[in-house]
């Protein structure tokens, strides 16, 4: 094998111990602006059943309180904010779990129920069920079998 620039052992460490101190600064640099006050969309999930739409959005740690849902003509919006409360008996030795915003906007299909939106918070997951128009429902039409008479 071609060896185009031999390195001995100490360049090699050298060379690894640069690499592992502009990592640490770029991770100093990411860690302290990531700190700062975000607005994220979070991840969606979109579901279509013979009942429904369900809008399913990952909200970890953020409550039932703080998390706003608004439907205007055919657009919805949710907005919701998670702040980290520390008692002022407490002492923040290192803050890893920064404050952020969540912003999501859709718009929605025709034939949504704006009366009869739902909406719960499990683990962390935010589901919104939109319940479809009567009208736009799929229906099953029966067919029945017409006897004839015989001559």
């Amino acid at each position: 094998m071609l060896n185009l620039y031999p390195l001995s052992r100490s360049s090699n460490r050298n060379f690894v111990r640069e690499l592992q101190r502009n990592f640490d600064d770029l991770l100093l640099w990411h860690n302290s602006n990531f700190l700062l006050p975000h607005t994220l969309a979070p991840q969606a999930q979109q579901i279509e059943t013979e009942e429904a739409f369900i809008l399913k959005l990952d909200t970890p740690g953020i409550k039932e309180e703080d998390i706003k849902i608004t439907i205007e003509k055919d657009t919805i919006s949710i907005a919701a904010q998670r702040n980290e409360n520390i008692p002022e008996a407490y002492t923040l030795l290192r803050q890893e779990r920064p404050e952020f915003s969540l912003s999501y906007r859709e718009t929605l299909p025709p034939g949504i129920n704006n009366l009869e939106v739902s909406a719960s918070l499990k683990d962390g997951v935010l589901e919104i069920t939109l319940p479809k128009q009567e009208s736009i429902k799929p229906k099953v039409i029966q067919v029945n079998a017409t006897k004839t008479k015989e001559q």
